[in-house]
C-alpha cells in the first residue's frame, strides 16, 4: 500500500506485494517455509494463502479446504488441520498433541489399516505414535522387542515380520539363512552341511510362507523336481526316502520294497538285470544298497576266490547287476585269473613266450558264458599280411596258445611245408644245391623247434676212423645241412 500526495489531497492506491516483500516483517515465518515448508514452499506463494493483509479486507488467513478439498481425500475432511500440520512447516507434525493419532494417520495411510484388520496383533491395539514419534519416522524393533540374535537389526527384523502384520510373517525377496538360523539353528545347520542340492538355495527358496500361513510352507517336491523332467520325479512320498534338509541320506529300512524308486532313477541297472538275469535279480536293492550310492562287499554274501581278493577285484570281472555275463574292466591283473585258472597262467608265466607279455583278457575278450571271443583267432596278433607263416591253417596243431614255442612236430606230416614258411632261407639253400636231405621232412632231423639231431644219429661214422678222429665235426667239410658239400 502506498499513500500518493497532491497539494492538500492524499489518495490511497494499492500495490500488489511480492513474497520477498513478506520477509520484510516476516522473517521468522519466511525462514520456516525455507526450511520446512514441502509443497508450501514449492507449490504455491505467500499471497495464495494470504490473498489479503490488515487492514484491508479480511481474507487473511486461509481455510486449508481452499486447497485440500475434503472430496479429494479422506484426510482433508478431518477438522483442525493445525493441531498436527503447523502451516509454515506442514509435514513436521508434532503427534504429541492428540490422544489418539491413529484415526488420523489411518486417514491418509489406508494400507497399514488394513492389514492390521487382516493380520491382528498386539500392534492392533497401540496408538501410531507409540512407534512413530514423528511423521515418516518409526522406532527400532529393539526398543521394545528382543531380537532373534544379538547380532539383528530393525532391517533384519523387517525381512519377515512387516510393521503393521508382525504375526503373518511375509518374506522380503532375499531372506539370508544367517536369519533364520536365528530360530531354527539346527535345521539350516543340517542344510548346510548335509543338504546336497538343497544347500545351494535359501531357506524361502522352498518355503515361500511360514507359519500361521497353511498354504506354502511345506513346498511340494514337484515345485523344483518336475514329473516330466524324470520319471523319479512321478513317485509319491518323496519323503519316505528323503529328508529335505538331508536329501541323499535315505532310509530304505524304512520302506518294504525299494527297487522300483530306484529303478525309476537308476534304469540301467534294471535293463541288465532284464538281458542277463541271475539271482541278484530275485533281490531287493537294499539287500546290497544299504545306504544310497554305497554297495556291500562282495565277501559278505560270497565267497572269495582267494584269500586275497577284494571287492574291486570281483568287479574287473562280474559287474554287480550282470554278475555271471562277465565283462572284464579294461586291465585284469593275471594274478586275478589264476584263482580260477591256476595252472594255465602258470604255464603262461613259464612257457609262455611272447604270450606271457599279454594279459589275459587281451587274448579272451569275452569269457563263458559268452559264446564269442572267448578263443581268438591267432590272425588277432598275427596278422598274414605281416609274414607268410601266419596265414598258414590250424595254428594249434603246433602251437599250444599258453606254451606256443614248445611244439610237437611229430603231430604234422609233412612238417616242411609249415617250416619253410617261417624259415624260408634251409628251403632255400636245399633247392640250390640237393641231397638226400632235400628228400626229408624237417621233423626227420629236427625232432623239436630249434633242435637238431647229431649227424651220427643217422649217419653213424661213415669214414675211417683217422678222419673222424680228425674232423670231429662233420660241418668242418660239409659246412652246411640244408646245402651240403659233397
Amino acid at each position: 500500500m502506498m499513500l500518493l500526495s497532491s497539494g492538500s489531497s492524499a489518495k490511497v492506491s494499492m500495490v500488489k506485494l511480492a513474497d520477498r516483500d513478506c520477509a520484510k516483517c516476516h522473517p521468522k515465518e519466511v525462514k520456516e517455509i525455507d526450511a520446512h515448508g514441502s509443497l508450501h514452499k514449492t507449490k504455491v506463494g505467500c499471497s495464495d494463502c494470504h490473498a489479503q493483509h490488515p487492514p484491508q479486507g479480511n481474507d487473511t488467513i486461509a481455510a486449508c479446504d481452499r486447497c485440500h478439498a475434503p472430496e479429494e481425500h479422506a484426510h482433508y475432511k478431518i477438522k483442525n488441520c493445525k493441531s498436527c500440520h503447523p502451516p509454515h512447516s506442514p509435514t513436521a507434525t508434532d503427534l504429541d498433541k492428540i490422544d489418539n493419532v491413529t484415526a488420523v494417520c489411518l486417514s491418509c495411510h489406508i494400507e497399514p489399516g488394513r492389514e492390521m484388520q487382516v493380520y491382528p496383533s498386539k500392534h492392533n491395539s497401540l496408538d501410531c505414535k507409540q512407534c512413530h514419534p514423528a511423521h515418516r519416522q518409526a522406532k527400532e524393533c529393539m526398543q521394545c522387542h528382543d531380537p532373534h540374535s544379538a547380532e539383528m537389526t530393525t532391517a533384519d527384523c523387517t525381512r519377515c515380520h512387516k510393521h503393521h502384520r508382525p504375526i503373518a510373517i511375509k518374506y522380503d525377496k532375499k531372506v539370508p539363512a544367517v536369519l533364520c538360523t536365528s530360530c531354527h539353528a539346527e535345521t539350516v545347520t543340517q542344510v548346510n552341511a548335509r543338504g546336497a542340492g538343497h544347500n545351494k538355495f535359501d531357506c524361502i527358496g522352498c518355503h515361500k510362507q511360514h507359519p500361521p500361513s497353511k498354504e506354502g510352507v511345506i513346498p511340494a517336491c514337484a515345485l523344483c523336481h518336475a514329473p516330466a523332467d524324470k520319471p523319479h520325479y512321478g513317485l509319491k512320498n518323496c519323503a519316505a526316502c528323503h529328508h529335505p534338509h538331508y536329501p541323499l541320506e535315505m532310509d530304505f529300512a524304512k520302506i518294504r520294497i525299494i527297487k522300483p524308486a530306484c529303478l525309476s532313477c537308476h534304469p540301467e541297472p534294471g535293463r541288465e538285470m532284464q538281458i542277463y538275469p541271475g539271482k541278484h535279480v530275485i533281490m531287493d536293492c537294499k539287500i546290497c544298497h544299504e545306504v544310497h550310492r554305497e554297495a556291500t562287499a562282495c565277501m559278505q554274501c560270497h565267497d572269495a576266490h582267494s584269500d586275497q581278493m577284494n571287492t574291486t577285484d570281483c568287479t574287473r570281472c562280474h559287474k554287480p547287476h550282470r554278475p555271471m555275463a562277465i565283462q572284464y574292466d579294461k586291465v585284469v591283473p593275471a594274478a586275478l585269473c589264476a584263482s580260477c585258472h591256476k595252472d594255465i597262467v602258470a604255464q603262461v608265466n613259464t612257457r609262455g613266450a611272447g604270450h606271457k607279455n599279454v594279459g589275459c583278457n587281451d587274448c579272451h575278450r569275452q569269457h563263458p558264458p559268452a559264446e564269442e571271443g572267448v578263443i581268438p583267432t591267432c590272425a588277432l596278433c598275427h596278422a598274414p599280411p605281416e609274414k607268410p607263416h601266419y596265414g598258414l591253417e590250424n595254428c594249434a596243431a603246433c602251437h599250444h596258445p599258453h606254451y606256443p614255442m614248445e611244439m610237437d612236430l611229430a603231430q604234422i606230416d609233412p612238417i616242411k611245408p609249415v617250416c619253410l614258411s617261417c624259415h624260408p632261407e634251409p628251403g632255400k639253400k636245399m633247392v640250390a644245391q640237393p641231397s638226400k636231405h632235400t628228400e626229408l621232412d624237417c621233423k626227420e632231423c629236427h625232432l623239436l623247434h630249434r633242435e637238431s639231431l647229431a649227424c651220427r644219429d643217422c649217419h653213424g661214422l661213415p669214414h675211417n676212423t683217422d678222419i673222424h678222429t680228425r674232423y670231429p665235426n662233420c660241418l668242418e667239410c660239409h659246412e652246411d645241412p640244408h646245402a651240403l658239400v659233397k
